[in-house]
């Protein structure tokens, strides 16, 4: 038995999230006295996780390192951009490959590998642990209506580029006045039917993602660039439904979690990144 397993990752809260499945059955069968996740992101990302608690980086924890074991302690990796063989290009970070890696790193450690095939491990939250009380108020409020979640942040990998999601926002607003359109990054304007997304789920210091997550459950559109909050709309009941994500990146297979169309989840994908493109792709997937 390990004193400390340490989980630890380098990179964003997209990455963060979709290693959640890998990192809770590779805790049912490593056994430690104690279990963290080591980021630099908000502690609350991974709240909902048993006995998993919050570690600061510290100068041991290299990014391109697989794993390391030292005093007792045993630090696995979980960021899969370690290693290039596990991100196609344009920087496709997709579930089959981060399974691969988690693989060669339990083998490397001396491990034994996964249980389950690598569809298995599509991310889910504990929403029983959160406060959706004021998400439950809005969808109840907004009953019968279309809700589209705009995930309008920028991203950071260069797997898009950063356009202003601003002015296409306006117009399907506009155009399609019986929906709502919420998003994640604030505007300097809003309509009747436009929100961001704080004000809807009302947490106390901004910080929302899981609360994105859960609301992802509701809405019937969800148009992002594969990133921060569109990542984490993803979750395994938004896999398994019948909504629509429409992802603008540059390469397709850099736009989903999951390559293909084996799940129920309607894809779509995009490189446009002109407004009167990106207003016309976004046309598109709302009237299909």
């Amino acid at each position: 038995m390990y004193n400390k397993l340490v989980f630890f990752n380098y990179c964003g809260y997209g990455d963060i999230f979709e290693s959640r499945e890998f990192v809770k059955e590779i805790m049912s069968f490593i056994p430690a006295k104690e279990y963290y996740y080591s980021h630099n992101k908000n502690p609350k990302i991974l709240f909902d996780i048993p006995k998993l608690k919050y570690m600061k980086m510290t100068p041991i924890m290299g990014s391109w390192t697989s794993y390391i074991k030292n005093s007792d302690n045993l630090y696995l990796n979980c960021w899969v951009g370690k290693n290039s063989k596990y991100v196609l290009s344009q920087v496709g970070c997709v579930i089959d490959k981060n399974y691969e890696m988690f693989n060669d790193t339990l083998r490397e450690a001396g491990h034994q590998t996964l249980s389950k095939p690598f569809i298995n491990y599509l991310p889910t939250i504990d929403f029983s642990q959160m406060d959706t009380s004021k998400i439950d108020t809005f969808i109840k409020e907004h009953a019968g209506r279309k809700i589209v979640l705009i995930c309008n942040g920028k991203v950071k990998s260069k797997q898009s580029e950063n356009f202003d999601f601003t002015p296409s926002i306006f117009v399907l607003a506009n155009n399609h006045k019986d929906t709502d359109f919420i998003v994640t990054a604030p505007l300097d304007s809003y309509l009747e039917n436009m929100y961001i997304s704080t004000g809807v789920t009302q947490t106390v210091g901004g910080f929302d993602l899981n609360e994105i997550s859960y609301l992802a459950k509701f809405v019937d559109v969800i148009i992002g660039r594969k990133s921060g909050p569109f990542t984490l709309a993803h979750n395994k009941d938004v896999w398994y439904s019948n909504k629509k994500s429409l992802s603008f990146t540059y390469a397709e297979h850099s736009s989903h979690f999951v390559q293909g169309n084996s799940l129920p989840l309607r894809k779509y994908w995009s490189p446009a990144t002109t407004t009167v493109d990106i207003i016309n792709k976004m046309e598109e997937v709302l009237n299909d």
